[in-house]
This record gives structure tokens, C-alpha cells and sequence, in this order.
């Protein structure tokens, strides 16, 4: 079953890897840059796009050596829905 991580409004790519700290320090050194680029592209990507008013969402997986990740990124004027469920997954 892959690993679930998910990014919102005021996410950094060093705040999410800390969250996963335990999980991500398992990975090889290729696996947490390549995981580490992907997460920052999104965040990157999703900051841009909020704060000229629109909205981002993606989905996301990365296939690790030996694991499975799915990033859901969910940034800008995003729907009660998808923040209710951003708070319930914080």
C-alpha cells in the first residue's frame, strides 16, 4: 500500500519531509533526493499558482526502490471539502 503524503497552503518541502522524518529517513540516499525534488516541484508549482488567486491540485506517485508514494497536493482557493480533508490528515 503506498504512502500517502499530502502538501497545502503554506507547505514547505522541508516541513513535510520533517513530518515524515521516521518514514523518510528509511529511504536511500537517491530515493529521498528524488522524493525531496518531486515534493518541492509541487510546492513550488502550487505557491505559484495560489497567489495569483487560482487553485492547484495533483496527484501524484513516485515509485521509490522499495516503496510506493502518492502526493496529494492541494493549494489555493481550494473547496470546503479539500480543506476539511487537509485538516483531518494534518
Amino acid at each position: 500500500m503506498p504512502k500517502t503524503i499530502f502538501l497545502g497552503n503554506g507547505s514547505t518541502a522541508d516541513a513535510v519531509l520533517d513530518r515524515h522524518g521516521r518514514w523518510a529517513s528509511k529511504l536511500n540516499e537517491q530515493d529521498a533526493r528524488r522524493l525531496r525534488n518531486d515534493v518541492t516541484d509541487l510546492v513550488t508549482h502550487g505557491k505559484l499558482l495560489s497567489d495569483h488567486g487560482a487553485s492547484f491540485k495533483s496527484k501524484r506517485t513516485v515509485e521509490l526502490t522499495d516503496a510506493q508514494v502518492v502526493l496529494d497536493a492541494r493549494f489555493g482557493a481550494v473547496n470546503l471539502w479539500d480543506r476539511l480533508l487537509l485538516k483531518l490528515r494534518a
